[in-house]
């Protein structure tokens, strides 16, 4: 019963990406460090079919002395459970181009259901 459930879910979450989706080709530079020297290698992964979507957050803000409630723009990638991502880390990281905005995934969180992965949301930080 409950691979059924799993596979459902899953199915699910692929509905949900197909709704919306963006193809996106993700790079993952991963970085070593040798004779006290910091290098990296890029390597370009395969095409992956995600869905990006944004969530508003209220944030506080200090402003000198004064505290103030501010409004900024999150942007988020839905993923299938078995997507090639990595979050953000000292050793590695993961990048891709859309509609001319460069992003860095910076945290990635399984979203789980019995121990079992459904699907894979990511944070998304713009680069400029």
């Amino acid at each position: 019963m409950a691979t059924v459930q799993i596979t459902a879910m899953r199915a699910h979450t692929a509905r949900m990406i197909a709704d919306n989706s963006s193809t996106v080709t993700i790079t993952r530079r991963t970085f070593t460090i040798s004779s006290s020297k910091r290098t990296h290698a890029d390597t370009v992964l395969a095409a992956q079919t995600v869905r990006l979507y944004g969530r508003n957050r209220t944030e506080l803000v200090r402003e000198g002395e004064d505290f103030r409630f501010g409004k900024r723009r999150e942007v988020r990638m839905l993923c299938a459970y078995n997507a090639n991502i990595v979050e953000q880390s000292p050793a590695s990281e993961d990048t891709f181009s859309l509609g001319g905005v460069n992003y860095l995934i910076a945290n990635v969180r399984p979203i789980t259901w019995n121990g079992e992965v459904i699907s894979l949301q990511a944070t998304l930080e713009e680069r400029h």
